[in-house]
């Protein structure tokens, strides 16, 4: 298996209590004989509705509870008047190629894309991050060291795997 993210026991919890009372944290549970199977957790906020985590207990594959909970939290987000459901992230080269309206080499998409892009959507390409720092001095370290700057953000960015791409699906007007 593979290590929780955040790792921390009670995030999630905390999470819980602290947006659920708001309405900004929706859990959407698959249930096979009494227990839970898979969980999705999404923040509806403003117009979209954001999936985040979901966790799969690893049976029941026949049944497909992944997709019925991103189906339902899809027909949830459209009834309750979003506009958009994001998947939150893709592959880059891959948003690239369907922007374009290019073949896609589906061999060599990773699950997870592959899966996301399955419900219809369009990716959006967001700008890269920027960076700027207030303070005199440390503004001065970092053109100074822009070099060993640039290698470092890589090199944490890279353990945090973030991404400038969005896959979402958008509701019609009505």
């Amino acid at each position: 298996g593979t290590s929780p993210t955040p790792p921390q026991k009670d995030f999630f919890e905390h999470l819980w209590r602290t947006f659920q009372p708001s309405g900004f944290v929706r859990l959407f549970i698959a249930e096979l004989a009494g227990r839970v199977i898979s969980a999705l957790l999404t923040f509806p906020f403003g117009d979209t509705v954001r999936a985040w985590k979901i966790g799969w207990a690893g049976d029941h594959a026949e049944s497909s509870p992944n997709a019925m909970l991103y189906w339902e939290a899809i027909r949830w987000s459209n009834h309750n008047g979003y506009r958009f459901f994001d998947f939150v992230q893709i592959e880059k080269s891959l948003a690239r190629t369907l922007r374009q309206g290019d073949p896609v080499n589906w061999a060599s998409v990773n699950g997870p894309s592959n899966f996301k892009v399955g419900f219809g959507g369009s990716p959006v390409l967001l700008s890269e991050p920027y960076y700027r720092f207030y303070h005199p001095l440390l503004r001065l370290f970092a053109q100074a060291g822009a070099d060993w700057f640039a290698a470092a953000k890589d090199e944490a960015l890279g353990k945090l795997k973030p991404t400038n791409v969005r896959f979402r699906r958008e509701f019609p007007a009505g």
